[in-house]
């Protein structure tokens, strides 16, 4: 018996490491429990593929919270209809960060963490930070040919906040 963790991971993601790990290690288990659905796949192909794989290799699934297991006709199909049920969610969800990204575009507000050099205002609008003048200072020696690694040498000497520059950053 196994415990699989994947927290902080996406059901619509295959490649989560604790995932992986438990179907290498499906030969050691023969009943794959799960919390919900929704919590081992976010998308109705993937599930199906799981669940083909879990037959072909004579393993059982059940859900805790939907009370449902793989071996009765209604808890397969039911098990279908709340992975595609799940799927609608996540793309529900996506749908709607993508409305309120825009709608934030659409009102000037800046998206993210303000790049170095700027800060957001009251608004949520970049405007230019104290750090201004050391990126405006950096665009001048690049655009003059200094070296990213002359630049960021110089950076670090006038760094006033502890940050550490180097050739990439």
């Amino acid at each position: 018996m196994g415990v699989y963790a994947d927290l902080g991971r996406s059901g619509t993601d295959l490649n989560r490491p604790e995932y992986v790990r438990m179907m290498e290690d499906s030969g050691c288990w023969d009943v794959l429990a799960v919390w919900k659905i929704d919590r081992i796949h976010r998308n109705a192909m993937n599930f199906a593929a799981m669940m083909d794989d879990l037959r072909a290799a004579d393993k059982e699934f059940v859900t805790v919270y939907e009370e449902l297991d793989s071996t009765t006709v209604y808890g397969s199909f039911a098990m279908d209809i709340l992975a595609r049920l799940a799927q609608l969610e996540s793309e529900q969800l996506g749908e709607r960060v993508l409305l309120g990204m825009a709608q934030k575009v659409r009102k000037g507000e800046y998206i993210g963490s303000a790049p170095y050099g700027y800060r957001k205002n009251g608004k949520g609008a970049l405007e230019p930070s104290p750090e201004a003048s050391r990126v405006q200072a950096a665009y001048v020696r690049r655009y003059k040919g200094e070296s990213f690694e002359n630049i960021a040498y110089w950076l670090n000497l006038s760094a006033e906040d502890g940050r550490t520059w180097s050739r990439e950053s």
